[in-house]
């Protein structure tokens, strides 16, 4: 039967739509758009956007694709936008969105390019991969220029934020824990340049990237914006547009801790505090019925309290001990930053509250064992085991037993970070091993229903770092102690990371059964832990079973392992390597177009402009566990003092002599195998399209060319032996871009 104009008003077929689309049925709805156009109804655009957005949140693209080709001939910038989108959603977990970006170029070579929110859809996705995460970033920075070049030049807001926020984590994460001039460039661009208004988290972002460099004077400059952000945007009536939330308070922990900065470090707990206290009053709810709001003090701020008063070194000298809880009174109708170019504020920053502070804040802080700053680490250890307890307190004890200051952890969640955050002051501060240990086995141990265990579930964090502080006890905690005492505490330590091998073994950290398959954090984790307990074994005098350890580990972790899986450091999507210890030589992997050096003025589906510095590499996410000479120098040097090998006379020398000499191989032979890895990356051809033509000259500009990452050539080796084992030698710190702080 043939429709005519009278058959169906557009009411309601209307009707009919809004009813699929509570249904979301996209197939009648389709069968509804395509029957509407002979009954001469037309839906609007928007209509047809919400059609092709249901299908674009399933990740639908073949959907997507047919569905565009019938009702969207010339695509509109909201169509497009949930064309990339479709694309986006349809990859699979920490995948590299290489179809995505493809169909952005593909637009742009059509002169209709994607609206700016899809650039930053695209642009968080690529900073938030965790799989080849220095590639990702990096083409994170070209991708930002190139939009600003052929698309967008002038960013709005939200996407200055992504940007600045992405400045806290920078491609080169070994060489920087942040790049706060970028961030600052963006900022005064954004603000002064364009005259644009910052948002919350425009502030957070910029508080975070000037923190986290863990430089005093960008920590400085974070407490400046603070108080911009408090005092630069007030209304009629003096109140603040903006109010700092966690986040603030957090990213401003990522700098105090760093620089071991406890008295500001003070400040911002007692200011989380203080402002919890305040919205509660505020909303005049009963805290046993009251949710968890913004402003309520949590395990992440803990966490990096704790950290904060691990890395602080206590000096017994200060003059003048301010207190916790010194806080004069002001007019000003809230607290305000403390100000870094006063040089009485800048270790200790007094705030201003109220002319009439919370009733019960006054006497919060009575029970704190140090109400001033604590001077030494018994001091230290004191003060965190108080706060410890009301943390426990808050967890496990009746709440009419529960003290004020209890109350306010009830929101902290006990995690095996937030104890391995407690652990570290002990690690830092105790010189007692055996005390260390019992704090460990009663929060990893598990013993339901045992008073003082809290039977957690210890993560790789938590071995890797009592290994470490096993390693150091002689060197950084024997200080005063008797020759006795020392060898009590080595016997102690020894023991100790036995038990702690056993369980960082059984974790099963990059062994067979999970694929093999090491990222570089993973990687370094290993590294960190086998070079641990191999110094153990040596402290301990146990030589022979150290120089087995090595030799376990070069069957695990062989050297021509880093050479065998060169190409997976230009992969683009995660890959599977394999342990075993034969493994054939790989030849020079072919660069993938998104990854060519080379800035062109054509398209061809890739990013015009590169903005990373041509002498410097592009981090390699799947660098494989290496051991250095900075691991091995203490057992180097006890071989070659040991009198172990004097009492077997000529034979025991020829036995140093030969165990010297395997140390050395392994050292070099790791750095060998590193050096072939990035020259494999160096000699990489581009791939231009996909017929998979390869361009004849290799690529440019990689390490190994110039400048101080030069460990393509002879003296990178030299450079490796020299270091120690604390600070991880500069020449190869492009390595280890996602080592933990």
């Amino acid at each position: 039967m043939a429709l005519t104009p009278s058959f169906v008003t557009k009411a309601e077929l209307e009707a009919v739509y809004f009813s699929l689309m509570a249904d979301k049925d996209t197939e009648a709805l389709e069968i509804l758009l395509q029957l509407a156009p002979p009954l001469g109804i037309q839906f609007s655009e928007e209509s047809k956007d919400a059609v092709l957005a249901l299908h674009a949140d399933t990740g639908n693209t073949v959907a997507v694709e047919s569905y565009m080709s019938k009702f969207c001939p010339e695509p509109t910038e909201t169509q497009r936008h949930l064309h990339v989108k479709a694309y986006l959603l349809s990859l699979p977990a920490d995948t590299f969105p290489t179809p995505a970006l493809e169909l952005v170029h593909a637009y742009e070579g059509k002169n209709a390019p994607a609206p700016m929110k899809t650039y930053t859809k695209l642009l968080s996705h690529l900073y938030a991969l965790r799989s080849n995460s220095g590639i990702a970033r990096a083409k994170t920075w070209d991708l930002f220029a190139h939009m600003r070049y052929v698309a967008h030049p002038d960013p709005d807001v939200v996407l200055y934020t992504t940007m600045i926020r992405a400045c806290a984590s920078p491609v080169a994460k070994g060489w920087r824990s942040s790049d706060p001039e970028r961030a600052l460039d963006l900022w005064t661009e954004m603000t002064v340049e364009k005259q644009m208004v910052p948002t919350s988290g425009s502030y957070d972002a910029i508080i975070l990237a000037c923190a986290r460099s863990g430089q005093r004077v960008f920590v400085d400059h974070a407490f400046q914006l603070l108080q911009q952000m408090l005092d630069g945007h007030r209304d009629a009536f003096g109140r603040s547009a903006f109010a700092p939330t966690k986040r603030t308070w957090i990213a401003l922990l990522e700098g105090l801790k760093r620089l071991g900065d406890l008295k500001r470090a003070r400040w911002v707990f007692v200011e989380v505090v203080r402002r919890g206290l305040e919205a509660e009053k505020q909303l005049g709810q009963q805290e046993e019925n009251r949710e968890k709001s913004e402003n309520d003090l949590d395990e992440g701020v803990m966490i990096h309290l704790f950290q904060a008063y691990a890395s602080h070194k206590p000096n017994p000298n200060i003059p003048g001990r301010k207190k916790i809880l010194d806080v004069p009174q002001s007019s000003s109708s809230g607290p305000s930053a403390p100000d870094p170019s006063d040089p009485s504020t800048q270790s200790a920053p007094a705030t201003t509250t109220p002319a009439t502070p919370p009733a019960p804040f006054a006497s919060l802080f009575s029970g704190f064992p140090q109400s001033s700053m604590p001077t030494s680490s018994q001091e230290i250890i004191t003060e965190v085991n108080f706060l410890f307890e009301r943390i426990l307190a808050s967890r496990f004890s009746p709440t009419h037993m529960q003290s004020r200051l209890d109350k306010i952890f009830k929101h902290t969640s006990l995690t095996p970070t937030l104890l391995n955050a407690f652990l570290q002051v002990h690690y830092a501060h105790s010189p007692n091993i055996l005390s260390i240990r019992g704090f460990f086995e009663r929060a990893f141990t598990a013993r339901e229903g045992v008073d003082g265990y809290l039977s957690m579930q210890p993560n790789v964090y938590s071995f890797v770092d009592a290994l470490e502080r096993c390693a150091s006890q002689v060197q950084k905690h024997s200080r005063g102690m008797t020759g006795q005492e020392v060898d009590k505490m080595v016997d102690a330590s020894a023991k100790w990371s036995e038990k702690l091998w056993e369980g960082f073994l059984a974790l099963k950290i990059g062994e067979a059964d999970d694929g093999g398959k090491l990222e570089t954090k993973e990687a370094r984790l290993v590294e960190r832990a086998w070079a641990a307990y191999i110094r153990v074994l040596t402290m301990s005098g146990r030589i022979t079973k150290a120089l087995n350890t090595v030799k376990l580990f070069t069957s695990k972790y062989p050297p021509s392992l880093a050479e065998a899986t060169a190409s997976t450091a230009l992969s683009l999507s995660p890959t599977t390597t394999t342990t075993t210890s034969s493994l054939p030589s790989t030849p020079a992997p072919a660069r993938p177009l998104a990854l060519s050096s080379r800035t062109t003025l054509f398209s061809d589906n890739r990013t015009l402009i590169n903005t990373n510095p041509q002498h410097q590499h592009t981090p390699d996410s799947y660098v494989p566990p290496i051991l250095t000479f900075g691991d091995l120098k203490g057992l180097h040097h006890a071989i070659v003092t040991s009198t172990q090998y004097s009492e077997f006379g000529r034979r025991g020398e020829e036995r140093r002599k030969k165990d010297v000499g395997y140390l050395t191989w392994v050292c070099h032979a790791y750095a060998r195998g590193v050096r072939k890895r990035m020259r494999g990356v160096e000699s990489a051809k581009v791939v231009k399209g996909s017929s998979g033509e390869v361009e004849v000259e290799p690529e440019e500009g990689v390490a190994g060319v110039d400048g101080e990452v030069d460990v393509a050539e002879g003296e990178g080796a030299e450079v490796l032996l020299r270091e120690d084992g604390t600070g991880r030698r500069k020449a190869w710190e492009v390595l280890y871009q996602e080592k933990n702080i």
